[in-house]
C-alpha cells in the first residue's frame, strides 16, 4: 500500500498487489511519482503517477529480472530514475 498526498487531503490507494519485499517510491519532478516492487515471481514491477492517473491503469509494468531484495529507487535529476536490486546470484544490479 502507498499514500499519495493531495493538497491537505491524504488519500490511501491500494497498489493492488502483494509482495514480501519492501517497495520503493521516487519522484523525478512534481507531480510524477514512480513505485517499484517485487512480484511473486521475483521480477521487478513498476507503476507511475502522471499527476492525473496511475499508469499502467491495470496492474503493473513488468521490468523482468530475478530479485532477492526489494528495489531501491533514486532520482538525481529531471527525467532520470535509477533502481537497484540484488539478483539471485547475490550480484547488485542497476537499471535506469
Amino acid at each position: 500500500m502507498f499514500r499519495l498526498l493531495i493538497s491537505s487531503l491524504a488519500l490511501w490507494h491500494t497498489a493492488s498487489a502483494a509482495t514480501n519485499y519492501s517497495i520503493s517510491a521516487v519522484s523525478w519532478a512534481p507531480p510524477q511519482m514512480n513505485i517499484f516492487g517485487i512480484a511473486p515471481d521475483s521480477s521487478v514491477w513498476h507503476k507511475f503517477y502522471t499527476g492525473y492517473d496511475w499508469q499502467p491503469t491495470e496492474g503493473f509494468e513488468n521490468l523482468n529480472g530475478q530479485c532477492t531484495s526489494g528495489p531501491t529507487a533514486i532520482s538525481w535529476g529531471p527525467n532520470r530514475l535509477d533502481y537497484f536490486v540484488l539478483g539471485t546470484d547475490s550480484g547488485a544490479y542497476h537499471k535506469f
